[in-house]
């Protein structure tokens, strides 16, 4: 009988470094994003910042599954402007490292779609001028008036997406 070959220690390597590479890149991307570029752009570092391996677990998540289910963070978000709602950080992390889709949205209101656009910029910081928007955010443990940041590009887009949805429903405008 003839025996069969065994992989190689290296070709069973292979896989498992780029598996861990991989992550690697995830971890230092999120932590350019959400720690070192705060700090360069004037945030203080005795302020908290969004947690990094928070950050790394959202997108582990997603790379794990091509569709996460994301329904529990979008199904949370206050329906009304008198509803008190906690948001969830992993919400404002996922908007800073995803795009959101068309499946995100389909069943928000327009105060949520509203509160949605509005939640990056609160994150970084953002003061409203709208009473509802302002009352709202100043409820979350997690944000910081006048501690300004720029939005990263993700979050950009996510606010332009939220824009246009809100546009195609008729929403009235208000926040950022």
């Amino acid at each position: 009988m003839a025996e069969q070959p065994q992989p190689t220690p290296s070709a069973l390597s292979v896989p498992i470094i780029t598996a861990i590479v991989g992550g690697v890149v995830t971890i230092i991307t999120v932590a350019l994003q959400f720690v070192v570029a705060p700090m360069l752009v004037g945030g203080s570092s005795s302020k908290p910042q969004p947690a990094v391996v928070e950050a790394a677990a959202v997108v582990g998540a997603s790379q794990k599954s091509s569709q996460p289910d994301r329904a529990g963070l979008f199904g949370a978000l206050p329906r009304t402007p008198l509803e008190n709602a906690s948001i969830d950080r992993a919400l404002i992390t996922l908007l800073g490292v995803q795009r959101l889709t068309e499946a995100d949205v389909r069943d928000l209101n327009c105060w949520q779609l509203r509160v949605l656009r509005n939640a990056s910029p609160a994150f970084r910081g953002h003061v409203f001028q709208d009473v509802a928007l302002d009352q709202l955010f100043r409820a979350q443990s997690w944000y910081r008036p006048a501690a300004k940041s720029p939005l990263s590009g993700h979050e950009s887009a996510n606010i332009s997406f939220v824009k246009r949805i809100e546009l195609d429903r008729s929403c009235k405008a208000g926040g950022v």
